[in-house]
């Protein structure tokens, strides 16, 4: 159970290119050497790059650490650097952007991670005012909520054992919402994907039940979602190359029989029931 790290990156770049129309300098501030999530990701958004019509001049640099530190490690460059239109970045988003403001140069269009405080650059208010137009790709933490259902569903014989990848979830300066998917008043550690956050969500849990494990009022998300009603064993073998475990590209983008039980997973997940009383309650009219 895990996302496609390639497909960050390569979110991200297109993100900027789409953004920038081909044009500008872009730094890319890659993760941790040697990681597989380094590799992929920084493959994905390479072959953006290279495949780019304009004068987009695309920059790589390490500066891997917590934002702390990357914060630092982009001040110490950004002297000697031309001017930076866009910024890729693999992880500690907002310290990249927090030695921008110290060193009063104009935000970048900028393509990172799920942290809280590069999603408050993201809101119309800004962060302490200076606002960034962007792109925030989340490696999720519900992983582990949707792994531990797909274990559920193994152990009861409702789910054949396979590879399963889901959709990142997703916000940009022109989606992102206040309290719902960036929070002020949190810390900017915070990664503010603790939920998903496209129409067809994954899970859903509101920021309470995500910081205390507590229930939140409101409707649950059987109000909220659909089931397949069978699992992805149900698909059919034609739906994908013989021999390769579905992936969410395989998943029908809507369902139609309602679901009998509460549960965590929107419609391109098998038939659920939630592990906790936690994530029931979803607060998920939004």
């Amino acid at each position: 159970m895990n996302t496609d790290q390639l497909k960050f990156g390569q979110q991200g770049a297109q993100f900027l290119v789409d953004r920038l129309h081909g044009k500008g300098n872009v730094i890319m501030v890659t993760g941790v050497a040697g990681t597989f999530a380094d590799h992929e990701r920084n493959k994905g958004a390479s072959g953006v790059s290279r495949h780019t019509r304009g004068s987009t001049s695309w920059r790589s640099t390490a500066a891997t650490g917590i934002p702390p530190r990357l914060r630092r490690a982009t001040a110490a460059q950004l002297p000697s650097l031309p001017q930076i239109d866009g910024v890729w970045v693999s992880g500690g988003t907002d310290g990249v952007l927090k030695a921008f403001v110290d060193a009063g140069k104009p935000m970048p269009v900028t393509a990172g991670e799920g942290e809280n405080g590069f999603r408050r650059f993201l809101l119309p208010t800004g962060y302490n005012g200076k606002s960034a137009a962007g792109i925030s790709v989340g490696q999720p933490p519900f992983l582990s909520l949707v792994s531990l259902e797909l274990a559920r569903q193994i152990l009861a014989k409702k789910h054949a054992k396979s590879n399963i990848t889901i959709p990142f979830p997703i916000v940009t300066d022109k989606t992102v919402k206040n309290g719902v998917t960036a929070f002020p008043k949190l810390p900017d550690s915070f990664f503010a994907d603790f939920t998903d956050s496209v129409p067809k969500a994954t899970v859903v849990i509101c920021v309470q039940a995500a910081l205390t494990g507590k229930p939140c009022a409101g409707r649950s998300t059987s109000a909220c979602h659909k089931d397949l009603s069978g699992g992805l064993a149900a698909f059919p073998s034609s739906s994908r190359p013989r021999g390769r475990p579905p992936t969410a590209r395989d998943w029908p983008d809507s369902v139609s029989q309602p679901m009998t039980t509460p549960s965590i997973l929107g419609p391109r997940v098998a038939h659920s029931t939630p592990p906790t009383s936690a994530v029931r309650s979803a607060g998920c009219a939004r």
